[in-house]
């Protein structure tokens, strides 16, 4: 009887992993703070006026008291409280995010964004009332012109506010200037996946990079739209690099992970129970196999790796579902087992399910 098999997909992987210590960090870039420039994308790529618009006190970031932060306000040390290097990326990543509200008149406009070593990776806006202020007429109304507008600001923001070689969204933009009108798409030029979605009065434009066959959306440079106005921008084609690709194919990934499962020492404890159970023949059950490029994440819960990783760099990683072909198991649908695809190393094997007990 053959096992049933979901369809490999590629797609973000749920769980993070552990390895040793990363390598070639990229220097934290710029002499302007995360503030600045994240306010300095908003005026010289969105075009807004912040000649107009006032600062509300930001919100607190992750991790700091909201009535210590209402007591230093945006000073100094709520900048330097704010400017963290998790633990997650090895203490060696500068995670900066900056939460503020800005107003005028009858505009209010809130921000969500983040820069990594100095970079700005994301941005999201909400309006949270009246019409945006921008410094001079929007030289167009449609999404598609304005995309072009943006992609083009960008390329100079990258060069002269990072001092960064800003070639890579050259065929980012001679992909969109070939197409007549912005409708849903998926097509790929070179190493540039190019996605256009709609949803309801949302359009987001993805360019994805993609290499051996892999789209890497870790990797990638994306524009949405809301009511025909801009709601967010993110860039992670100019933070992360490839580590690796994968040497085995998704039939020897599943025999690794398999073999995995099968000799797991799969133990219960919970009020009830404190066993060890005998698994039953997992050979022939349902699964669930994904694969994707996956940036290193610190987590010690996870088996470490046998070379170094960097946390910058993506990763192949196979991820497996094996069902339990009887039912549940003490509240387990099953084993989940991570692999790593350029190594062939397990980096957790272990039971899922929504009663999960451990």
């Amino acid at each position: 009887m053959k096992a049933a098999v979901a369809t490999v997909i590629v797609a973000f992987a749920v769980v993070v992993v552990f390895a040793v210590a990363p390598i070639d960090m990229p220097p934290v870039t710029s002499e302007l703070t995360a503030e600045e420039k994240v306010t300095e994308f908003l005026s010289s790529v969105v075009g807004f006026d912040f000649a107009e618009y006032a600062l509300v006190v930001p919100t607190p970031p992750s991790g700091i008291d909201p009535e210590r932060w209402a007591e230093i306000g945006a000073s100094a040390e709520a900048r330097r409280l704010e400017s963290l290097y998790p633990p997650e990326y090895c203490g060696l990543v500068k995670d900066e995010w900056f939460s503020p509200q800005f107003e005028a008149g009858g505009s209010n406009i809130s921000i969500m964004s983040n820069c990594f070593n100095g970079l700005l990776r994301t941005l999201k806006v909400s309006n949270l009332g009246g019409n945006y202020l921008y410094s001079e007429p929007q030289p167009a109304t449609d999404i598609l012109s304005q995309a072009k507008t943006i992609l083009q600001r960008y390329k100079a923001y990258v060069t002269q506010v990072d001092a960064m070689d800003s070639s890579y969204l050259m065929p980012m933009q001679e992909i969109l200037n070939s197409v007549d009108e912005l409708s849903p798409a998926n097509f790929t030029v070179g190493n540039v996946n190019f996605e256009v979605s709609e949803n309801g009065d949302r359009t987001l434009i993805k360019w994805i990079y993609t290499e051996n066959g892999v789209s890497m959306e870790w990797k990638r440079v994306d524009l949405a739209f809301r009511n025909s106005a801009f709601e967010s921008f993110h860039d992670t084609w100019r933070i992360y690099g490839v580590g690796a690709f994968s040497v085995i194919n998704s039939e020897e990934a599943r025999n690794i992970a398999l073999e995995a499962a099968q000799n797991l020492e799969f133990r219960i404890v919970n009020e009830y129970r404190n066993e060890t159970v005998t698994l039953p023949d997992l050979s022939n059950s349902v699964y669930q196999m994904y694969f994707t490029m996956l940036p290193y994440r610190n987590e010690t819960s996870h088996n470490p790796s046998k070379i170094p990783r960097d946390p910058l760099k993506l990763y192949p990683y196979w991820q497996f579902y094996f069902y339990f072909p009887g039912g549940e198991i003490g509240g387990y649908s099953g084993i989940q087992v991570g692999i790593w695809g350029d190594t062939k190393e397990t980096i957790y094997c272990n039971g899922f399910g929504f009663h999960n007990f451990s």
